[in-house]
């Protein structure tokens, strides 16, 4: 997967009024800011990168803090992107009932023709955040007993796991390597679980749901509101 290029948050890119349908709270900059043609240019320069570093191949995209909007989607797809990813948090504000029932988080949907995945919150950060402090093969039997019930109550689901960044390993014992061994000893042993790229999660999973709205948001608390809103974030934006 790749991330756009500079690591921008797409949709304020668009446009920063973006900001709004999220959080209808938030104070907006001065200056009015939509440059759909930037978002464009960083999602094809970082294909473009990819591809002189990593050869020829149609990649997913992780939007740069998991940022999606229904413009950032459509560029996305026109751009050639395969798949996009976002946070549980968006998928909640996206779907008319939420997420009460929770199996529906572990589906693939699309939008515009273009498949997107969630990351399972919770999993995920206690990957980023929780399991540094556990015994290594404690973490790792929690999280596959996790994974297991998921796999009862939802047979054939996706369960995206997505941590934010790289930053977690260095609070592991050995960098992780201690739980990441057992993790992956144990989906080994587990008939019910598979370890797959994205890809073949998609292949696997046939055709995705189409939504009929994306919520913007980000991986934080699905809003923008870490990025534009106070004084000096708008005089910046200005």
């Amino acid at each position: 997967s790749i991330t756009p290029y500079a690591h921008p948050i797409l949709p304020l890119l668009c446009d920063v009024q973006t900001a709004c349908r999220a959080d209808p709270s938030v104070v907006l900059p001065q200056q009015p800011f939509a440059h759909p043609s930037d978002a464009r240019l960083q999602i094809r320069s970082a294909l473009r990168f990819a591809e002189q570093h990593f050869g020829a191949k149609r990649r997913g995209m992780w939007p740069s803090e998991g940022a999606i909007s229904e413009d950032a989607i459509r560029i996305m797809r026109e751009e050639g992107v395969m798949w996009a990813a976002s946070d549980e948090k968006v998928l909640a504000r996206s779907l008319a009932g939420g997420l009460a029932d929770r199996r529906k988080l572990y589906g693939v949907y699309s939008w515009a023709g273009l498949p997107l995945l969630f990351r399972d919150g919770e999993l995920s950060d206690r990957i980023g955040f929780v399991y540094a402090a556990l015994d290594p093969e404690e973490a790792a039997d929690d999280l596959v007993a996790r994974l297991n019930k998921i796999a009862e109550d939802v047979p054939g689901g996706v369960v995206p796991l997505i941590l934010d960044g790289e930053n977690c390993w260095e609070h592991y014992k050995d960098n992780g390597y201690p739980f990441l061994s057992r993790l992956y000893r144990r989906l080994a042993e587990k008939s019910s679980l598979q370890a797959v790229t994205v890809s073949q999660a998609l292949q696997a999973a046939g055709e995705p749901q189409p939504l009929n709205h994306v919520s913007p948001g980000s991986w934080i608390n699905a809003d923008f509101d870490v990025w534009i809103g106070n004084p000096e974030e708008n005089r910046a934006w200005d």
